[in-house]
This record gives structure tokens, sequence and C-alpha cells, in this order.
């Protein structure tokens, strides 16, 4: 199951440290429920270096910030544009984007996990009812078993939304000059300029993820299937 980080140490000091010596000033920042894009911009431009820089957890604030559901909310309910500072964060470091945390999980990754968890747990209550019924039926109609036991789609969570259409714009934005600041890790075998070996990364982690193909194709708004 997909852990998402609860640290209430993470918000520590963070008024009596400043931010340009805290090199975790970042990560609070983009773990704070409520914060303009302004404050995060301009914590970004005081630790031009924390994108770079893992907590206690292997996390980057690009980690942080993909699974801060309330803090995407309030900025784009605000009508804030949350989108151009992840740009901002990719290009301080592109290589972020391909970089596990101590959890296995890449930036993103985590609510998308947590959707398609959510999602086949009421798939599967649905699919049992539905099977239940079908078979009190079976000798009135056999054809109701079928008809029955398939589930009647799921909803696509806002977040996963948010987090798959960023993730795409994020190869397209950071393109070849993915690793160019290096390698992710020591283990990493990312190369300068490696764009087919992140998007690999990428797809390869997607796929992986347990019941992803299926819950996608369970979506039942037509638009929002065809998006995805």
């Amino acid at each position: 199951k997909v852990e998402i980080v609860d640290d209430p140490d993470i918000f520590e000091d963070l008024e009596s440290t400043p931010p340009e010596q805290d090199t975790m000033a970042l990560h609070k920042a983009c773990a704070q429920p409520k914060i303009s894009v302004v404050e995060l911009r301009d914590t970004l431009t005081m630790c031009p270096k924390a994108p770079m820089e893992k907590d206690r957890n292997g996390q980057l604030p690009l980690h942080i910030l993909s699974q801060n559901e309330e803090l995407v909310m309030h900025l784009e309910d605000g009508e804030e544009d949350i989108g151009s500072f992840l740009w901002e964060l990719f290009d301080a470091f592109p290589a972020a984007i391909v970089a596990k945390d101590d959890f296995g999980h890449l930036p993103f990754t985590a609510a998308i996990i947590k959707w398609i968890e959510s999602a086949n747990v009421v798939d599967e209550r649905e699919t049992t009812n539905s099977l239940h019924l079908s078979l009190q039926m079976l000798v009135l109609s056999p054809s109701t078993l079928v008809d029955k036991s398939i589930p009647s789609g799921v909803s696509i969570s806002y977040m996963c939304a948010w987090c798959l259409r960023s993730m795409s714009h994020a190869m397209i934005c950071v393109g070849e000059s993915i690793g160019q600041l290096g390698q992710t890790d020591e283990s990493s075998s990312l190369d300068p300029f490696d764009f087919q070996y992140a998007r690999n990364v990428l797809a390869e982690n997607v796929a992986s993820i347990p019941h992803f193909m299926k819950t996608v194709l369970l979506i039942r708004d037509d638009s929002k299937r065809q998006e995805i």
C-alpha cells in the first residue's frame, strides 16, 4: 500500500531558522496546506539547491508537493498557477522526475497508487454484490451473470488526474534536458540528456503499478478515460 508521509516534525523550527540557512525550507513550504505560489517561489529563490536535497524519507520537494492534495486544491481554487512553479522545480533539478524516495515512489505516483487502491476496494465490493445478485437471478436469465458481474465503473480523483497531467507535461517540458544536473543517486544510470532513459523509467514505473490499466479502463467518464 502507498505510504503518504504525515510527519509533523517537518514543521519544527519553520519560523526560527532563516530559509536561506535551512536546507529543508522548501520541503517544509511544499508540505504546507496553505501557501501562495509567490511564497513557494521566494523560498526556491532563497534555497536554489533545495530541489536536489532529500529529506529523512528520501523525498525531494517535488515528491512532497505532488502528494499535497490540500495545497494543490487550495492553489487551484484560488486560480494560482501552481503549474508554473512545478516547471521551475523541474528546471532547477530535471532529474527529480525519475528520483525514487525511500518508499520506492517517483514524484506524482503516490497519489496515483492511492486512487487505484481506493477504486479497486469499491469495485471489488460492487463486483461481489453484483455476483451474488446474478447467482440469485441465474435461474431466470443466465445472461444476468455477465451483465451484473461487471463493475459499473469508477471516478478518477482530482488529485490523480492532476498528477497524471503533470507527469505527462513534465516529460514534454523537461525533454532532453533531463539529467543535465547529474545522477539522481549513486546507483542511477541516468546520463546527461538521456531523455529516452527518463521516459522509460516513468513508463515502467507507472505500468508496473498493480491494476493501473484495469482501473483506467473502468473510468466511467469517456472524456476523462480518453484523456488519461
